[in-house]
């Protein structure tokens, strides 16, 4: 064994479009840009050989393509133009990071682009205390039956600091950003940064086991149309309903805290929902903000007919509406309840609506 410790790097240049063919790739290596043959190399399946591999990918116009599962201590991609990394294939899959794995096991710079498609997946293991960084300028596009799982087994919190661009983008099929605690339950996974979360149409947010917690970071904003379940949330940025119906599931967990802004854009739903027969309770020490000027712009309350109480409490928190009467408080089923505790005054300046059958009650 000691002898592939003294492996040389495996440097290879990628202009124009290229396929990575290999199992494994696991500490000594780096892949970085030059110029490949035509047909594309095959890096042998080193799995065998328990080797773990950092990759880098800076080469401009570089465009890797992955045609087997590969696992690699940590990736850079970008910082000397577009340079993209592509798991586009069913069954195929980039692991980045191990139990022991400390530092950035992603590391995304201006032009670094991540896609992740057609049944690919990618996985980012927290747990030995590895985060991931996508900076300005790096994009990670998760697309139709793409998955990009983030896991947990060790430690209690793993953090995926964005400062670029996310897209979970579904049209015929969910494009999913994943939290797996599987071994650790109740881990927290913070995504942070000044960068965007775009959900649209299919894209989801979605923990595997329920009790994960998704905080979503002071300066950080998610926003779309998509649905964020099966976890706990607390927002410490801003997560903003826009161009759609933007769901956020509590049926795992009962609840959520909003510590900052929740928005509405103008002919936008935000829905709440527990399709578990739990009352809901939702902790708002923030504010959540109707912005209507020209459409119908709902707050959506929905426990898929079980006839239970949202209870907004919070001290300090505000729901707030701007003057105008597209602005809508709603049932999703008729039967549900809101209790707006004192601590959680209503902010209107003149009009909107609150729509019957859904009683409100001030406690």
């Amino acid at each position: 064994m000691s002898s592939l410790s003294r492996l040389p790097s495996l440097p290879i240049t990628l202009p124009g479009r290229a396929a990575i063919q290999a199992i494994r790739i696991v500490s000594a290596s780096a892949i970085t840009g030059v110029a490949l043959p035509v047909p594309p190399p095959v890096i042998p399946n080193n799995g065998n050989l328990g080797l773990t591999f950092d990759a880098s990918i800076t080469q401009a116009s570089a465009d890797v393509s992955l045609d087997s599962s590969v696992t690699l201590n940590s990736l850079s991609l970008g910082g000397s133009g577009t340079a993209t990394l592509e798991a586009n294939n069913s069954g195929v899959g980039i692991t980045l990071g191990t139990p022991s794995s400390t530092g950035n096991a992603l590391a995304i710079s201006i032009g670094g682009v991540l896609n992740i498609n057609s049944g690919g997946s990618a996985a980012i293991d927290f747990s030995g205390g590895a985060g991931a960084l996508n900076s300005l300028g790096g994009q990670i596009n998760v697309t139709d039956g793409g998955t990009l799982t983030l896991q947990n087994s060790l430690t209690s919190t793993g953090t995926l600091t964005d400062n670029g661009t996310i897209g979970l983008t579904g049209v015929a099929s969910s494009a999913t950003l994943m939290l797996d605690d599987t071994g650790n339950p109740g881990s927290t996974f913070n995504i942070s940064g000044s960068g965007t979360l775009t959900l649209r149409g299919l894209g989801q947010i979605s923990g595997t086991q329920g009790d994960e917690v998704l905080v979503n970071g002071a300066g950080h904003t998610i926003t779309g149309d998509g649905t964020i379940t099966n976890l706990n949330l607390t927002n410490n940025g801003n997560i903003t309903a826009s161009t759609g119906n933007l769901i956020l599931d509590v049926s795992s967990t009962g609840g959520l805290t909003n510590n900052s802004s929740l928005n509405v854009s103008d002919g936008s739903t935000l829905t709440i929902q527990n399709l578990s027969s739990a009352n809901t309770t939702i902790t708002n020490t923030g504010t959540i903000n109707l912005n209507a000027s020209a459409n119908p712009t709902s707050l959506v309350l929905n426990d898929g007919g079980a006839g239970t109480t949202f209870t907004l409490t919070g001290t300090g928190g505000v729901l707030n509406m701007t003057d105008n009467a597209h602005n809508v408080i709603t049932s999703g089923t008729g039967g549900e309840s809101l209790v707006n505790d004192t601590v959680t005054p209503f902010r209107a300046r003149e009009r909107f609506r609150i729509l019957p059958p859904s009683p409100i009650t001030a406690r």
